[in-house]
Protein backbone atom coordinates (compact mmCIF):
# COMPACT_ATOMS: atom_id res chain seq x y z
CA UNK A 1 0.00 0.00 0.00
CA UNK A 2 1.54 3.33 -1.06
CA UNK A 3 -1.15 5.59 0.36
CA UNK A 4 -0.01 8.60 2.37
CA UNK A 5 -1.24 7.03 5.59
CA UNK A 6 0.61 3.79 5.01
CA UNK A 7 3.82 5.62 4.18
CA UNK A 8 3.63 7.65 7.39
CA UNK A 9 3.47 4.41 9.39
CA UNK A 10 6.74 3.09 7.98
CA UNK A 11 9.72 3.30 10.30
CA UNK A 12 13.07 4.74 9.42
CA UNK A 13 14.45 1.21 9.27
CA UNK A 14 11.98 0.37 6.51
CA UNK A 15 13.24 3.29 4.46
CA UNK A 16 16.89 2.38 4.74
CA UNK A 17 16.67 -1.41 4.60
CA UNK A 18 18.65 -2.75 1.72
CA UNK A 19 20.97 0.23 1.76
CA UNK A 20 24.28 -0.70 3.22
CA UNK A 21 27.85 0.26 3.57
CA UNK A 22 29.76 2.91 5.33
CA UNK A 23 32.33 5.47 4.35
CA UNK A 24 35.35 3.19 4.72
CA UNK A 25 38.21 3.05 4.35
CA UNK A 26 38.48 6.08 6.58
CA UNK A 27 41.23 7.61 8.70
CA UNK A 28 42.45 10.68 10.55
CA UNK A 29 46.12 11.39 11.24
CA UNK A 30 47.84 14.42 12.78
CA UNK A 31 51.28 15.70 13.71
CA UNK A 32 52.86 14.01 16.71
CA UNK A 33 54.79 17.22 17.44
CA UNK A 34 55.45 20.60 15.87
CA UNK A 35 57.26 20.38 12.53
CA UNK A 36 59.87 22.78 11.12
CA UNK A 37 59.16 23.84 7.54
CA UNK A 38 61.99 25.32 5.46
CA UNK A 39 61.43 28.48 3.43
CA UNK A 40 60.03 28.13 -0.11
CA UNK A 41 60.16 24.31 -0.19
CA UNK A 42 57.21 21.92 -0.35
CA UNK A 43 57.60 19.69 2.72
CA UNK A 44 55.56 16.59 3.52
CA UNK A 45 53.50 16.99 6.70
CA UNK A 46 54.80 14.36 9.15
CA UNK A 47 51.38 13.11 10.25
CA UNK A 48 52.64 10.27 12.45
CA UNK A 49 49.74 9.91 14.90
CA UNK A 50 46.56 8.08 13.92
CA UNK A 51 43.28 9.05 15.52
CA UNK A 52 41.53 6.19 13.68
CA UNK A 53 42.26 4.02 10.66
CA UNK A 54 39.53 1.56 9.71
CA UNK A 55 41.59 -0.43 7.20
CA UNK A 56 45.18 0.09 8.39
CA UNK A 57 45.75 2.16 5.24
CA UNK A 58 47.57 5.12 6.87
CA UNK A 59 51.36 4.71 6.94
CA UNK A 60 52.74 6.43 10.06
CA UNK A 61 56.32 6.18 8.72
CA UNK A 62 55.79 7.57 5.21
CA UNK A 63 52.82 9.78 6.22
CA UNK A 64 50.51 8.62 3.46
CA UNK A 65 47.17 6.95 2.83
CA UNK A 66 47.26 4.05 0.37
CA UNK A 67 44.01 2.73 -1.11
CA UNK A 68 43.58 -0.92 -0.05
CA UNK A 69 42.98 -3.67 -2.59
CA UNK A 70 39.39 -3.70 -3.84
CA UNK A 71 38.64 -0.21 -2.41
CA UNK A 72 39.01 2.03 -5.46
CA UNK A 73 36.47 4.82 -5.91
CA UNK A 74 35.88 8.46 -5.03
CA UNK A 75 37.46 9.73 -1.82
CA UNK A 76 37.13 12.95 0.20
CA UNK A 77 40.24 14.34 1.92
CA UNK A 78 40.30 17.31 4.27
CA UNK A 79 43.53 18.86 5.51
CA UNK A 80 43.58 21.18 8.48
CA UNK A 81 46.68 23.17 9.25
CA UNK A 82 47.94 25.67 11.80
CA UNK A 83 50.83 27.99 10.98
CA UNK A 84 51.94 31.34 12.43
CA UNK A 85 54.00 34.37 11.53
CA UNK A 86 53.04 35.45 8.06
CA UNK A 87 53.75 39.11 7.43
CA UNK A 88 52.76 41.34 4.51
CA UNK A 89 52.65 39.56 1.13
CA UNK A 90 53.85 36.24 2.57
CA UNK A 91 52.15 33.03 1.49
CA UNK A 92 51.32 29.62 2.97
CA UNK A 93 50.27 26.73 0.72
CA UNK A 94 48.89 23.27 1.44
CA UNK A 95 48.72 20.74 -1.38
CA UNK A 96 47.40 17.23 -1.76
CA UNK A 97 49.68 14.89 -3.70
CA UNK A 98 48.52 11.73 -5.49
CA UNK A 99 51.26 9.20 -6.28
CA UNK A 100 53.90 11.95 -5.96
CA UNK A 101 52.16 14.59 -8.13
CA UNK A 102 50.32 17.69 -6.94
CA UNK A 103 46.53 17.68 -7.20
CA UNK A 104 46.16 21.23 -5.87
CA UNK A 105 45.03 22.57 -2.55
CA UNK A 106 44.78 25.97 -0.97
CA UNK A 107 46.88 29.10 -0.57
CA UNK A 108 46.70 31.72 2.17
CA UNK A 109 48.34 35.06 1.49
CA UNK A 110 48.77 37.87 4.02
CA UNK A 111 47.84 41.12 2.30
CA UNK A 112 48.01 43.61 5.19
CA UNK A 113 50.21 46.67 5.30
CA UNK A 114 53.95 46.31 5.76
CA UNK A 115 53.49 47.27 9.40
CA UNK A 116 50.90 44.57 10.09
CA UNK A 117 51.50 42.14 12.92
CA UNK A 118 52.35 38.52 12.26
CA UNK A 119 49.34 36.47 11.25
CA UNK A 120 48.06 33.04 12.21
CA UNK A 121 46.86 30.66 9.51
CA UNK A 122 44.28 28.19 10.85
CA UNK A 123 42.57 26.85 7.77
CA UNK A 124 41.43 23.75 5.94
CA UNK A 125 41.29 22.46 2.40
CA UNK A 126 39.13 19.67 0.95
CA UNK A 127 39.46 17.70 -2.26
CA UNK A 128 37.45 14.89 -3.89
CA UNK A 129 39.51 12.52 -6.03
CA UNK A 130 39.00 9.24 -7.86
CA UNK A 131 41.51 6.64 -6.68
CA UNK A 132 42.40 3.06 -7.58
CA UNK A 133 43.83 0.36 -5.34
CA UNK A 134 47.49 1.18 -4.61
CA UNK A 135 47.15 4.94 -5.22
CA UNK A 136 48.42 7.06 -2.33
CA UNK A 137 47.68 10.54 -0.98
CA UNK A 138 50.06 12.80 0.96
CA UNK A 139 49.88 16.36 2.33
CA UNK A 140 52.63 18.90 1.56
CA UNK A 141 53.00 22.47 2.84
CA UNK A 142 55.13 25.46 1.82
CA UNK A 143 55.66 29.08 2.93
CA UNK A 144 57.77 32.02 1.78
CA UNK A 145 58.27 33.79 5.12
CA UNK A 146 62.06 33.83 4.78
CA UNK A 147 63.45 31.48 7.42
CA UNK A 148 62.30 28.24 8.98
CA UNK A 149 58.75 28.31 10.32
CA UNK A 150 56.67 25.92 12.40
CA UNK A 151 53.68 23.83 11.42
CA UNK A 152 51.77 23.32 14.67
CA UNK A 153 50.38 20.22 16.30
CA UNK A 154 49.38 18.06 18.10
CA UNK A 155 46.91 20.02 20.24
CA UNK A 156 43.69 18.34 19.19
CA UNK A 157 45.14 17.63 15.76
CA UNK A 158 46.01 21.23 14.86
CA UNK A 159 47.54 19.96 11.62
CA UNK A 160 45.77 16.86 10.36
CA UNK A 161 44.50 14.93 7.35
CA UNK A 162 41.17 13.11 7.30
CA UNK A 163 39.93 10.92 4.47
CA UNK A 164 37.09 8.56 3.64
CA UNK A 165 35.60 6.71 0.68
CA UNK A 166 32.32 8.00 -0.72
CA UNK A 167 29.58 5.40 -1.13
CA UNK A 168 26.60 5.35 -3.44
CA UNK A 169 28.21 7.11 -6.38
Amino acid sequence: DTSAGALRKMTRANFVSGIGGDNTPSFKAHLASNQTISNDTFTKAALATEVWDTDSAWDTSNYRFTVPSGEGGKYVFTARFLFYYLANEDRFEARFYKNGSSLGGSTFRETGSTSSAAQQVDNSSTIVVNLSAGDYIELFVKHNEGGNQTLYGPNNGDTSLTGYKLIGI
